[in-house]
């Protein structure tokens, strides 16, 4: 049985190219940085979180919140590639607290507001100061419904990634979770836009310069792995879902 389905909507994604060395300083040592074209690189990616259901208690239903977070690309040890999260800021306290306690991730209550106009789409978060505190706003323009999807190899290195670690504070090691969805569909964007204190509140100093490449994908239905040590209690293989 599925651990936990949802729905991704409205996913900006935002990257850039960033010095091998700073990213390798802020890696847990038993992860590797995952390079593409020589170049390290980092992420921000805003988007919808819809139809949240995690077994066994499927018939609670989740209110719909909205998801910030930075992000850099690792592999493990074995050449599993996936994600690493530096932050993921949530609009939902339950969430925040339910993914902390569940996965170990670096969820953060954030106030997070949507606003679409003619001229595109605007995300804004302010993290609760319980959290540190951090603002945020990404801008990305209308899309075009003629655009042709992109396939090229940086589209693909940045966004297909079916796996994240995270390390609670008493582990030893980080630990794999897995994700299942189609293949992103993903746009590419030009004059996408981010300011805010993301990278500052991780230790990086914020970026001077637009955005290298950005992508943008719709939604899509998504399932997910329990939590390593869940799995080991329940005796489900966590193991990725589509190889």
């Amino acid at each position: 049985m599925q651990f936990m389905t949802q729905r991704w909507e409205d996913l900006i994604f935002l990257h850039w190219d960033w010095p091998i060395d700073e990213i390798k300083k802020s890696l847990p040592s038993d992860l590797e940085l995952d390079l593409h074209d020589d170049k390290g690189w980092i992420s921000v990616a805003a988007f919808r979180l819809a139809n949240l259901r995690i077994s066994p208690c499927r018939f609670i239903r989740w209110k719909d919140f909205y998801e910030i977070n930075l992000r850099t690309y690792v592999k493990d040890r074995n050449g599993k590639s996936g994600v690493w999260f530096y932050s993921l800021d949530s609009s939902d306290l339950t969430a925040t607290l339910g993914a902390r306690m569940l996965y170990g991730l670096p969820y953060k209550k954030a106030k997070i507001m949507r606003a679409e106009n003619k001229d595109g789409v605007e995300y804004t978060s302010a993290r609760a100061a319980l959290f540190g505190g951090a603002n945020a706003k990404i801008q990305r323009p209308r899309i075009d419904p003629l655009q042709v999807e992109a396939d090229d190899q940086i589209t693909r290195f940045l966004l297909e990634r079916y796996c994240f670690w995270s390390k609670a504070g008493w582990a030893r090691h980080s630990k794999p979770s897995f994700v299942e969805h189609r293949p992103y569909k993903g746009k590419i964007l030009n004059e996408c836009k981010y300011t805010g204190e993301l990278f500052k509140s991780q230790g990086f100093c914020e970026p001077t310069r637009g955005p290298v490449i950005s992508h943008f994908d719709s939604g899509f239905d998504v399932s997910a792995t329990a939590p390593p040590w869940l799995s080991g209690i329940t005796g489900q293989a966590n193991q990725r879902l589509v190889v």
